[in-house]
């Protein structure tokens, strides 16, 4: 993460000197969001970089092999294969 502090203060609905000050007194305190935020996490081991560039990173969670068995076009009808804009008529 980038702005860590930032993001605190936006989530938190507080100035950044007031994280910040909670940040200095090296304890660790938890608080509810004024407002629940939805997150999208992504786990990607493979993926295009910004130059187009396969990348390729370890499974760490072991979700690979499952995800591959819905991937895999044998075990789709062929209409689900092919996006609309493909499907011949």
């Amino acid at each position: 993460m980038e702005q860590p502090r930032k993001l605190a203060a936006l989530l938190m609905r507080q100035p950044s000197e007031a994280i910040d000050q909670a940040i200095a007194t090296g304890s660790t305190t938890r608080s509810a969001l004024p407002q629940p935020v939805p997150v999208f996490v992504i786990y990607e081991t493979a993926f295009a970089d910004a130059d187009g560039r396969l990348q390729f990173r370890p499974d760490v969670y072991g979700r690979d092999a499952e995800i591959w068995t819905q991937l895999v076009p044998e075990r789709q009808p062929v209409a689900e294969r092919e996006p609309p804009s493909q499907r011949r008529g």
